[in-house]
């Protein structure tokens, strides 16, 4: 049996929904409380529409731009997305930022990755930014940074959304929790200090894959 024909997200999301156990597809799926952010989030896109131009030449058409400098060949770029091995746990990000590469884009890597920045820089020479969110930690923000410049990031991208983490009502259903910083793969490859660690990875609490409350700046 050949590939399945996937005509657009509709198409994705059906197949993702029958091969994925159901906590996992929810985990990817959902989103804190009653999900009012995430409806939003995609009426939001459904109310972008192209302004097309009648009586002009389509003969040669360009959707690149630049962002940051950097020269992509769509306005649109993979953003940091953790945990991607709970989905593919033989690539997960890998197979992410090969394919952003291949696309001519920009793949963000999440401070809540599967894999390194080193894995994944080594299967990808396309354009990489890291997400970066404010830890207390000087020593390890600067242990960060340096892996970024080492793997030739190109820009940080600092995060203030998680001050504390939404009610995950869905994880908390299906028994998913997030785990603590040292045990993603940033974690494990920079051994993360105690000074970063969360005290609880349930969905609900204080923590986060990337970050909790009582470890980022106050402002």
């Amino acid at each position: 049996m050949g590939a399945p024909r996937l005509a657009g997200y509709d198409d994705v999301r059906r197949l993702a929904h029958r091969r994925l156990p159901r906590g996992v597809f929810e985990f990817v799926e959902g989103g804190a409380g009653a999900e009012v952010t995430v409806a939003e989030n995609r009426n939001a896109f459904a109310r972008v529409t192209f302004d097309p131009r009648w009586l002009t030449d389509v003969g040669d058409r360009d959707i690149s731009t630049t962002v940051l400098g950097e020269r992509v060949s769509m306005p649109f770029l993979l953003a940091p997305a953790g945990l991607a091995r709970f989905a593919d746990p033989e690539e997960g990000e890998l197979a992410a930022a090969r394919a952003a590469e291949a696309a001519g884009t920009i793949f963000c890597v999440s401070l809540a990755s599967s894999c390194s920045i080193e894995e994944i820089r080594a299967v990808s020479n396309g354009p990489l930014w890291l997400q970066l969110y404010l830890w207390k930690s000087d020593e390890l923000l600067g242990r960060l940074v340096e892996r970024a410049r080492g793997t030739r990031c190109h820009a940080l991208v600092l995060t203030i959304d998680v001050p504390v983490v939404g009610n995950r009502e869905r994880d908390v259903r299906n028994g998913i929790g997030l785990p603590p910083p040292s045990r993603t793969a940033w974690g494990r490859s920079a051994r993360t200090s105690t000074a970063s660690s969360p005290t609880s990875g349930r969905p609900g609490s204080a923590s986060t894959g990337s970050a909790s409350a009582g470890t980022v700046r106050s402002w």
